[in-house]
């Protein structure tokens, strides 16, 4: 302060507030907002969607502890295999299949999937359920897998399928067979020799609600 001048009290406080808020706005330089890099980054560094696994029917292990002992049969995960390698279940099949769309033709689909418009591998609608037995994978799924092999016959070129495998035991397909209870398992009749089922044929006509074809 200069001699003889009274600083006004009510000026410096103002010049303090004015001082305050200019080193506010100057942000340090490692406070500043960063900016986005000119160039991508490499593409090891960005995140990619894992590829279901390809296997080699010939050497894929099977978990021996469940077709000897007949444990129920567990899902190997989804996995990428040829069609050649895939076995139907049925001896026939409807000319049409219900996708995501709706119901369509089975030879309206191999279009699409021929000029591109479905991806194969893609479609999750087409992933298959398939059971294997003795090394050989069937499918649950007969239509689909249909679908899948007129693909590749007329691509002339290798189709893989996406599927899920469970391993087939002895003891499920006992269970299949026996299951005919009428009470859910709650309860069990004892038949008199040369009497029938109590069951007044409820489960038979429920069999046959489930025998549609796939």
């Amino acid at each position: 302060v200069e001699e003889g001048h009274e600083e006004d009290p009510a000026e410096a406080v103002m010049e303090f507030e004015e001082g305050q808020e200019d080193m506010l706005q100057q942000k340090p330089e490692h406070m500043k907002t960063p900016t986005p890099p000119s160039v991508p980054p490499p593409a090891h560094l960005l995140p990619s969607h894992p590829q279901p696994e390809t296997i080699d029917i010939s050497e894929d292990e099977v978990d021996e502890d469940i077709v000897l002992h007949g444990r129920v049969g567990k899902s190997s995960g989804i996995k990428r295999v040829p069609v050649d390698e895939l076995r139907y279940t049925q001896q026939q099949i409807s000319a049409t299949i219900t996708t995501p769309d709706g119901p369509r033709l089975i030879a309206d689909v191999v279009d699409e999937l021929v000029n591109g418009s479905i991806d194969p591998e893609k479609a999750d609608w087409l992933t298959l359920e398939t059971v294997r037995k003795n090394r050989i994978i069937y499918s649950n799924n007969n239509r689909r897998l249909n679908i899948l092999k007129r693909l590749q016959k007329r691509s002339h070129q290798t189709v893989y399928a996406r599927v899920e495998i469970f391993e087939y035991c002895e003891a499920q397909e006992r269970f299949r067979h026996r299951n005919d209870s009428c009470s859910q398992g709650r309860k069990v009749h004892v038949r008199q020799p040369g009497k029938g089922s109590s069951c007044k044929g409820k489960n038979q006509r429920s069999k046959g609600k489930g025998s549609g074809k796939r």
